[in-house]
């Protein structure tokens, strides 16, 4: 945030967000995406409800680019599919908070 620091710009990282989700990620390799899947995979556990909307699209989003692509491309998003996305899901699966379990049962479907 421009007011203090170490306090979030929810504005900011929710645009950020977006245009991840709407464009750059389908543009990115498979090692430029795996820091932003990891901060989708965190953004998962916000209490605010737009960031943790936008991490799961974004989540969701990876998977599917990596499903319907050609099989010399998803061979390598499997890596990230297998090493980082299928964790988190186990983990968020066992999670006590019903919002972020939630998102991950969605991501299943």
């Amino acid at each position: 945030s421009q007011r203090r620091v170490g306090e979030v710009d929810y504005d900011r990282r929710l645009q950020a967000y977006n245009q991840l989700n709407d464009t750059l990620h389908k543009e990115l390799s498979v090692k430029q995406l795996l820091p932003i899947v990891n901060h989708f995979v965190l953004g998962v556990y916000e209490e605010d409800i737009s960031l943790r909307d936008a991490s799961s699209y974004g989540l969701v989003e990876v998977v599917r680019l990596n499903t319907n692509t050609l099989p010399e491309v998803a061979c390598r998003g499997a890596e990230l599919l297998n090493h980082v996305i299928i964790p988190a899901i186990e983990a968020g699966l066992a999670c006590t908070n019903d919002n972020s379990r939630r998102e991950y049962i969605q991501l299943l479907a």
